[in-house]
């Protein structure tokens, strides 16, 4: 169960932060397009990302030491950059400034929603990282059964996020533009991050004196 609890919020926090993919996903609920197809777009790309990064990159990672070690210290320096960029953007909130979620009114066909969507998501490098090398990372430590309870977590988080953010978009957009929201949410990410890649680095130590 713990670690249903933290496949929550670790995919939680890394997929909340604003970026193009979630305006993306305001933007076609503000405008009322194809809502349903632009958040299961997001969601199945997180189920086919994550579900690599759990079960092929933690288990290519069970077999061989050194990618073991490899993933590890690679997951580490990306949730200690993740974790200094969200202090950061607590300080100066750059980017919580000028987001524009404006949008047109016009009908669009769902294929072309579809096709977007898949653009915003899979032309971000930081999604692989994000699912793949720290997720993937993280779930290297976890035995197979805790695994599934992970994946578990980090999918209903994704479900659960991108559906929401489409369909309540439109009553959301005040706590969107609240600089204190993003303070709030900014701290929170940073020392959550800390706290991960610090379950990391123990279970590196215990890795490497094995």
């Amino acid at each position: 169960m713990i670690s249903f609890i933290y496949g929550i919020l670790l995919a939680g926090s890394m997929i909340m932060a604003i970026g193009a993919q979630n305006v993306h996903v305001i933007k076609s609920g503000l405008s009322g397009r194809n809502v349903f197809f632009v958040s299961l777009t997001c969601f199945f790309c997180d189920f086919i990302l994550m579900f690599s990064g759990v079960f092929l990159v933690g288990s290519l990672s069970d077999i061989s030491h050194g990618l073991n070690v490899t993933v590890c210290v690679l997951s580490i320096l990306f949730l200690l950059y993740y974790a200094a960029n969200s202090f950061k953007n607590a300080l100066n909130h750059a980017n919580k400034e000028g987001i524009d979620f404006s949008y047109s009114g016009k009908a669009e066909p769902i294929y072309k929603s579809i096709l977007s969507t898949l653009a915003v998501t899979l032309l971000n490098p930081h999604v692989y990282l994000d699912t793949v090398i720290v997720v993937g990372g993280y779930a290297s430590s976890l035995l197979f059964s805790e695994k599934v309870y992970f994946i578990c977590g980090a999918l209903l988080a994704s479900l659960t996020w991108f559906f929401s953010l489409g369909y309540f978009s439109i009553y959301l957009k005040k706590i969107f533009n609240s600089r204190k929201t993003w303070i709030l949410f900014d701290v929170f990410v940073g020392i959550f991050m800390l706290i991960i890649a610090l379950n990391i680095v123990i279970y590196l130590i215990r890795v490497l004196n094995s």
